[in-house]
């Protein structure tokens, strides 16, 4: 849809399990794994289109943070508590005048809170690691890199002779 306010990215993994879903529903069309599939569909809709509301996850120091992201409820049965969520989050644009990206990472369900460990497993974030000490972990890595890198006397071939660089 080219008016949606956002970009739809899956990623991989859930992509991978999508597809599962959906060959899980083609072997029997009147079962969960179908109900599950369509309600999932046109979730996805929804969180492209910007007409889902918003439900976005708290820290809690037992799971991955998970605080930059968002919870959609799948209900498969009408007379029943939803037992699935969809986790998903936003990023900026990719280009200066682009849309924003709404990633999709994780269905599954909510029991013992597996959706969500597995979200953080997909995003590389372990349990009870604040985001803020991942990024800072991330910014102590690159400036020691920085720092090695002018520390360093070149010996043997030179990175512009690599074909990895075009050399």
């Amino acid at each position: 849809m080219a008016g949606a306010p956002y970009d739809l990215s899956l990623h991989p993994e859930f992509e991978r399990d999508l597809q599962s879903l959906a060959a899980d529903a083609g072997r029997n069309p009147t079962g969960e794994s179908r109900r599950l599939l369509m309600v999932t569909l046109n979730a996805l809709e929804a969180i492209r289109d910007g007409t889902i509301p918003e439900r976005r996850l708290d820290q809690m120091s037992t799971y991955p943070d998970l605080s930059d992201c968002n919870k959609v409820y799948i209900q498969t049965d009408p007379n029943d508590r939803p037992k699935y969520r969809l986790v998903w989050r936003e990023l900026p644009a990719g280009e200066p005048c682009g849309r924003p990206v709404r990633q999709v990472i994780q269905l599954g369900t909510r029991e013992l809170g597996s959706v969500y460990h597995l979200a953080g497993q997909r995003l590389g974030r372990p349990a009870g690691v604040s985001l803020e000490e991942l990024l800072e972990s991330e910014r102590t890595e690159i400036a020691a890199k920085v720092a090695s890198l002018s520390d360093r006397q070149p010996s043997g071939p030179s990175k512009k002779d690599s074909p990895e660089f075009g050399g």
